[in-house]
């Protein structure tokens, strides 16, 4: 797994933190609690044993028992860290207490009471402009207590996880998976996992999973699996698709990551050649595979239309035209078979 200076700096200093609390634990305990491969984590904690405390030369943020971390424990010593009180800026105490704020939608246990600790201190420090934070209204969709607690502790003790699930079809089924993490993604809240049904690799929707159960069965070492950026990673990194979306359709902005969602205007329905309705959304979202865009756009027929970019539509057209020659037991080709070709997005 690649990682930038951007991410690791965050995480090195979550890292630093982390430990502080920690007596003994395992680099496969760090890679899976910061969502990391395991050689990521290894190094990670190397770096905090290179890193000195500011302003303290000679003193470094973590001291550990090297032989221990080569067999893959970790008894940090962080006597040295900085314990001076944090001061924080108006500005980023209230981002401070906006973050805290999502985080407990998707924390449990021992982690859900150290959040709150944390929230309470910096409200107490933030004096009045703890109030600021109140009025951003952000939120994450995640489970129910019991199903975030079932997943923490299926981490936790590397246990497989029965699960009652309903896509957003309303289709419901049970599966059984090896979870590999948990992240936030356009404020839905995702277990990701390996399908032991499936035989790959999947991620659901916390709100959607109706029951998760722990299992005595050990969940097994999905060895590269974690190495491979999930599809919600790779869907940022993805070409960028905008799509006119009447409301029958409207249920992709809830099935798809997406990137923006706004209502249509007329200027809107006119660029998609259709009459302005209540309801029509204007989205914007990652498309890897174009294939996918294909199915997409035939599924929806008329209450879909790609805005931009217009070319790549033409995978839906080329289906739409080979479709209706079959119809008409003739080879594909232009003519009256372009016409209802045509209306696809």
């Amino acid at each position: 797994m690649t990682t930038t200076a951007a991410e690791q700096v965050p995480r090195l200093l979550a890292l630093s933190t982390w430990l502080r609390g920690q007596v003994e634990t395992t680099v496969d305990e760090v890679a899976r609690e910061f969502g990391v491969s395991i050689d990521q984590a290894r190094e990670d904690v190397r770096l905090l044993t290179m890193c000195e405390v500011p302003g303290q030369v000679g003193f470094y943020l973590l001291d550990v028992d090297f032989d221990a971390l080569d067999a893959g424990v970790i008894r940090p010593s962080l006597d040295n860290a900085p314990t001076r009180p944090a001061r924080f800026s108006p500005d980023e105490a209230v981002t401070l207490l906006v973050g805290l704020r999502v985080l407990a939608e998707t924390s449990t246990g021992q982690t859900a009471a150290v959040v709150e600790s944390a929230r309470r201190k910096i409200a107490a420090a933030a004096g009045d402009h703890a109030a600021v934070a109140d009025r951003f209204h952000l939120s994450v969709a995640s489970g129910s207590p019991e199903v975030r607690e079932a997943v923490a502790r299926a981490l936790a003790e590397h246990r497989s996880l029965a699960l009652d699930y309903v896509d957003a079809q309303g289709r419901a089924t049970q599966r059984t998976v090896d979870g590999l993490t948990t992240r936030v993604v356009d404020g839905y809240h995702y277990l990701e996992a390996w399908d032991l049904d499936r035989a790959d690799r999947r991620s659901f929707r916390m709100d959607r999973i109706r029951v998760a159960a722990v299992l005595t069965r050990v969940a097994l070492d999905h060895g590269d699996v974690e190495r491979v950026p999930s599809w919600t990673r790779r869907l940022e990194q993805a070409d960028q698709i905008t799509l006119w979306v009447r409301r029958p359709a409207a249920w992709l902005v809830e099935y798809y990551p997406t990137t923006r969602i706004r209502p249509a205007t007329a200027e809107d329905a006119a660029r998609a050649g259709r009459a302005p309705s209540a309801g029509d959304l204007v989205v914007t979202l990652g498309v890897l595979d174009p294939s996918w865009l294909t199915g997409l756009l035939l599924r929806c027929g008329a209450d879909l239309v790609l805005l931009e970019p217009r070319e790549a539509r033409q995978g839906a057209l080329d289906r739409a035209r080979a479709t209706l020659a079959l119809y008409r037991g003739t080879d594909s080709g232009p003519g009256p078979a372009d016409e209802p070709a045509a209306r696809v997005g």
